[in-house]
């Protein structure tokens, strides 16, 4: 009897610390980014389905070809017309920007949810070398003009030029953690 316990005893350890493994792995996975590693992240978003008509001012212009891959896209905007830029309107705004100015998901490095001292939601981006070099010569070009942030063609936040942005981080306003942590979680997932 005293052996039929005994074995009893070892299968329950053996069971109990395979499960704690499996257990402890999940727990390292997890990335407190709240994602996927952005080179992990596929280049072209998934196959959209069959959408209904929208008015053409309700949707961002249609970028290039290397642009058009990227579900992220942040335009250089006006809210005033300007020539050659496009008119956007969604959500009661109205915005100008300009196809041919633009940073993609590909452009960054990383997203990451974040709020400031006063509790206002952000969504930081952090920009790869060659994306730090066109986020500052965007910006050094385009002072007094704006950001429109976009994803998935729709207007997530407008963020105004002041000056040249060389140290490769552009925070995002948002509306609240959630959206900002939904948002983060669209860029790093590739959606």
């Amino acid at each position: 009897m005293q052996i039929r316990k005994g074995v009893y005893f070892a299968a329950l350890a053996a069971t109990l610390t395979l499960a704690g493994c499996d257990t402890m792995d999940h727990l390292v996975k997890k990335r407190p980014s709240g994602g996927t590693p952005i080179s992990d992240v596929p280049t072209t978003p998934p196959p959209s389905s069959a959408q209904g008509n929208t008015d053409a001012a309700s949707k961002p212009p249609t970028p290039s070809s290397s642009v058009a891959s990227s579900s992220l896209i942040m335009y250089v905007a006006s809210r005033t017309p300007v020539q050659g830029y496009t008119a956007v309107r969604q959500n009661d705004v109205l915005v100008y920007v300009d196809p041919t100015q633009t940073l993609t998901r590909n452009d960054l490095q990383n997203a990451v949810a974040t709020r400031n001292s006063e509790g206002k939601a952000f969504v930081k981006l952090e920009f790869s070398t060659t994306g730090k070099q066109r986020l500052a010569s965007l910006t050094s070009s385009n002072i007094g003009k704006s950001f429109a942030v976009t994803q998935k063609n729709r207007l997530i936040s407008i963020i105004n030029i002041g000056k040249p942005i060389t140290s490769g981080v552009l925070y995002v306003p948002m509306s609240s953690e959630q959206a900002a942590t939904s948002f983060e979680d669209q860029i790093l997932d590739g959606e």
